[in-house]
């Protein structure tokens, strides 16, 4: 069953939903993220950090749905059966955001409908010099995610909501959970994992994938500029 990110998100909650890409992949990367955000935020805190535990009232208009942009993880092998799960919760010309696959759409996908989110195929990591050739290509996609959506240039974005294409989220809710939070901290909303020996060996208090997780703009803002060269490191 696909999840979304609950409506209590100020506090890790545990959350049944599968992975695109199975319940190890999502676990690697994400523990990855966590451990580079503690890294960065706990041995050279920003003065503008928050723990996200703490929601704060915004300082100007409310969040609405134009402040999100959503990144999407996605494969064509098993596109066709999760594409229900994304239409059941985008909005065309409401909602923002792109499906990250892992090739170019083949014929049987074209032309793109208008009613799903528009496409983009994630770069290839092998190409990037820097990378070892060792490293592992789904979890750094999936991570790298992040970065591909920052890149994209959005103007007006409050947050990066990031899922897997059977991640099913509850748009309004999702809108009222971030509302509560000053989106010009550093912020990192989630779920913990379906998967007990993941948050056992992780931390049952870090987020996980496969229900979405939520990162402000200035945390995604600092994240693009370094996390390349700590994936490196860790896969």
């Amino acid at each position: 069953m696909a999840s979304s990110i609950s409506s209590k998100a100020s506090k890790i909650q545990k959350n049944h939903s599968p992975s695109s890409h199975g319940t190890l992949h999502k676990s690697v990367p994400i523990s990855g993220l966590l451990l580079f955000l503690f890294c960065i935020f706990s041995l050279n805190p920003p003065s503008n950090y928050q723990p996200f535990s703490r929601p704060t009232t915004t300082p100007s208009s409310s969040t609405n749905i134009s402040h999100i942009v959503f990144g999407i993880v996605g494969a064509l092998n098993t596109w066709n059966s999760r594409k229900p799960y994304v239409e059941s919760w985008w909005r065309p010309n409401i909602t923002r955001g792109y499906l990250f696959l892992d090739g170019q759409p083949t014929p049987e996908f074209q032309p793109w409908p208008s009613n799903l989110p528009p496409f983009h195929v994630s770069e290839d990591v092998r190409k990037i010099p820097t990378f070892p050739k060792t490293v592992r290509l789904i979890p750094a996609r999936i991570v790298r995610t992040i970065i591909e959506a920052f890149r994209k240039g959005d103007k007006n974005v409050r947050w990066y909501v990031m899922g897997d294409d059977d991640t099913i989220f509850f748009v309004d809710n999702l809108i009222g959970v971030l509302a509560k939070y000053n989106h010009s901290k550093y912020y990192y909303i989630g779920s913990n994992s379906d998967f007990v020996k993941s948050n056992y060996d992780f931390s049952f208090d870090m987020a996980f994938g496969g229900a979405g997780y939520a990162l402000s703009y200035p945390l995604v803002e600092a994240l693009a500029a370094k996390l390349d060269a700590f994936l490196v490191l860790v896969l």
